[in-house]
């Protein structure tokens, strides 16, 4: 991030925790993975995104959350 120019107090201060592979979850424990992250959104001081890296699920969302705490 750094060499993008982020700098280092961003990097030391500002998380987002990432929920990759979601595309191997079933659809019926979809509702259960949506309800788990919302819980610990609320008790979370930083913001959770589940993506799929292989198939670009919530690549905008991961992207405009990057953006947002780079600003």
């Amino acid at each position: 991030m750094q060499e993008v120019g982020v700098k280092e107090e961003l990097l030391e201060t500002r998380y987002m925790e990432v929920w990759n592979k979601v595309d191997l979850i079933k659809d019926d424990q979809m509702q259960w993975l949506n309800d788990k992250i919302e819980a610990e959104t609320e008790e979370s001081e930083f913001p959770i995104v589940m993506l799929s890296a292989t198939e670009g699920y919530n690549k905008q969302v991961f992207l405009q959350t990057v953006s947002q705490m780079v600003a």
